[in-house]
């Protein structure tokens, strides 16, 4: 399998996953306000394992397709002689976004709801879906050099 193909399957796999616990959220949970004090209660005694589950099905996508393949493509596409620079920056990124990502949550969380939060980051992988079919290159069968030379670095 192409190296694009399994990220697609694997971002395809995560933005649907985000998409389902967001539409959990809105059809199984309702908040109640007692005291001044909001709180979020399931309509079933199951919810909380739908979106259990569907939180697991969204780290499988992403553990076992996205993120294997984005590391190696990520290897992949610097040249040799700024490849430690390169993964340097990708990493320093990487970690600021994630930053902002487990800073912004619970404050969306707390402010939108579930569905509106996870319809947000559904929709912000989507975009991402749609970049990716556009801009990734296909890496797999090519040597480093040849990827080098592909991609005039």
């Amino acid at each position: 399998h192409s190296r694009r193909k399994i990220f697609f399957t694997g971002q395809a796999g995560v933005t649907l996953s985000l998409v389902l616990i967001g539409l959990s959220f809105r059809l199984f949970f309702h908040t109640e306000t007692l005291n001044g004090v909001e709180s979020l209660h399931a309509d079933f005694a199951g919810a909380s394992y739908i979106i259990l589950g569907l939180m697991l099905l969204f780290l499988v996508f992403m553990q076992g397709w996205i993120a294997p393949v984005f590391w190696l493509m990520l290897a992949e596409i610097y040249p040799l002689r700024m490849r430690g620079l390169g993964m340097g920056i990708a990493v320093f990124g990487l970690w600021i976004f994630d930053f902002i990502i487990q800073s912004l949550f619970p404050l969306l969380l707390n402010h939108y709801g579930g569905g509106m939060t996870f319809g947000f980051f559904a929709a912000s992988n989507l975009i991402m879906l749609l970049l990716l079919v556009k801009f990734l290159p296909e890496t797999r069968g090519l040597t480093l050099e040849q990827i080098e030379n592909k991609f005039r670095f």
